[in-house]
């Protein structure tokens, strides 16, 4: 056992701070505790890396979910299960990331935890997102929301608010998304959390931008810009900065258009953001097709075909 928190101190040592909890991961690593421990500290230095360092991020989950099926860890099991999900849904393979969230829903049923099982539904529910099957999104997010009515966890249900908008906006339902985005909007201001403030004004945006009230949608689109960016989220400040961009279209103010749509498609290709690249130049080249500058359309065209194979 000792070689193992060896490897997991080297590991720690030679990876940059990625971001807070590395060091009471450390600690955990240092301390040399018991087995459960490191189960969970192999999750949580996965959760830590695996943006940054998939393959490396992979390895820990399947070491630590090895350990907890070992020692018969049914939470550190779960967790590890749960954290390799994470990492197939990131990467794209939404069926083997729904064969572990399941294992891990398996898992958290049998310890009787309704905060894991609501956690975990909600999990589901983002990768149903992702494969577009926005019926079944729904309703795992509905089964989480009626387990944590129970629960009562306070971020979670800012979670699951904020991805019932979500939902309900792609599913083209903008009234009833914006219910939900402006419910989570006041739970963030309950929890006092700058990053979730950003992510409910840029529900609440995109539903304004959606009825064609850009001039209420560009100041939300301002405010969720600088929280989303200051809190890190470079995804969401993808689909902020496009969304800008969109509303200086629907004014007519054209160079800002471009000028917020490039800045995120910048962000895109500098984190390998393949999905967001995606809708960016696809975006890109319809407005400069409009425009009859057709060279430039044919190039984002072609980067559109790129990122789609």
């Amino acid at each position: 056992m000792r070689f193992i928190f060896t490897l997991l101190l080297l590991i720690v040592m030679q990876v940059p701070m990625l971001a807070q909890g590395i060091d009471s991961i450390r600690r955990v690593i240092q301390k040399q505790l018991e087995d459960t421990n490191l189960t969970v500290a192999y999750r949580d230095l996965s959760y830590q890396l695996y943006k940054e360092k998939g393959d490396l991020a992979l390895h820990l989950a399947y070491e630590g979910l090895k350990l907890s099926r070992k020692i018969n860890d049914l939470y550190g099991e779960a967790a590890n299960n749960e954290m390799i999900a994470i990492i197939m849904s990131d990467i794209g393979d939404y069926v083997k990331s729904l064969e572990f969230h399941y294992q891990s829903l398996k898992l958290q049923e049998k310890r009787q935890s309704l905060k894991g099982m609501a956690s975990a539904y909600n999990n589901i529910g983002i990768v149903y997102m992702n494969m577009k099957d926005y019926d079944q999104a729904l309703r795992s997010y509905r089964t989480a929301d009626s387990l944590n009515k129970i629960w009562k966890d306070p971020n979670l249900r800012y979670s699951l608010t904020l991805n019932q908008g979500d939902i309900l906006e792609r599913m083209q339902l903008p009234d009833s998304a914006f219910l939900y985005y402006n419910e989570s909007l006041n739970q963030a201001h309950i929890l006092k959390n700058d990053y979730f403030v950003g992510l409910s004004l840029l529900g609440l945006a995109n539903i304004y931008r959606t009825k064609k009230q850009p001039v209420l949608a560009k100041p939300l689109y301002g405010e969720a810009i600088s929280l989303l960016r200051y809190s890190g989220d470079n995804e969401q400040l993808c689909d902020a900065l496009l969304g800008l961009g969109k509303s200086f279209e629907q004014v007519g103010i054209t160079d800002s258009a471009f000028h917020y749509s490039r800045m995120a498609l910048m962000i895109a290709n500098q984190y390998s953001f393949s999905n967001k690249a995606l809708d960016i130049t696809q975006y890109l080249g319809e407005q400069f097709a409009k425009m009859g500058r057709y060279d430039s359309a044919y190039v984002y065209q072609e980067k559109t075909r790129i990122l789609h194979d």
